[in-house]
């Protein structure tokens, strides 16, 4: 695990792609014992049980990456996952609100924006794609308080900006929608896109 690892922390721990590559090392180290174990024996019962042993492992690691690979069919049952091993994690809820989001399936995935803000009143993100959800909904002004609550977290969002821009230009309020649309240019030039 060296090799995934350093003094310097990082926030998930435990993660599945961490174990790849060291866990290759660890089975070559494994199946050189096991060989060397059964050349050194010249028992015949000794090289069955071994057969079976090695058999039965390929078969269940099989089984269980077949099972694993379910899991990835598609984003959603993915990130259902994810949620549940990680209730408390606001990474899980986003990704699925944007598989939910991609299906056209708007109130899942505003349900899952809302578990992000429960978890973290604070996230930008959540704030920014409930808010967009919501126009997409013509709530206009439930998107409106979450653009607005999006800028005062993150005021150089250019995203936010645009959000505001068109929530007020659904309004009917163009004065205040150009004034929104300029300052997401002028942020967008500074950035560079």
């Amino acid at each position: 695990l060296s090799v995934e690892s350093s003094l310097i922390p990082i926030p998930m721990l435990i993660d599945e792609y961490r174990i790849y590559l060291p866990s290759v090392g660890f089975f070559i180290g494994l199946i050189t014992v096991a060989f060397r174990i059964v050349r050194v024996s010249e028992n015949r019962m000794l090289w069955k049980i071994s057969a079976s042993i090695f058999i039965g492992i390929i078969l269940l690691f099989s089984y269980t990456t077949y099972m694993r690979n379910e899991l990835w069919r598609d984003k959603i049952s993915l990130w259902d996952d994810v949620i549940k091993k990680s209730p408390n994690k606001t990474n899980g809820y986003i990704n699925r609100a944007i598989a939910f989001k991609e299906k056209g399936m708007y109130q899942n995935a505003i349900e899952d924006f809302k578990k992000v803000l429960t978890i973290n009143p604070g996230h930008v993100l959540g704030h920014h794609n409930l808010g967009a959800l919501y126009l997409k909904q013509d709530k206009l002004d439930d998107a409106m308080k979450e653009a607005e609550i999006t800028l005062r977290l993150f005021p150089d969002l250019t995203e936010g900006h645009l959000l505001l821009g068109m929530i007020r230009s659904k309004k009917g309020k163009f004065d205040e929608a150009i004034h929104e649309f300029r300052i997401a240019s002028k942020l967008a030039t500074q950035r560079g896109d």
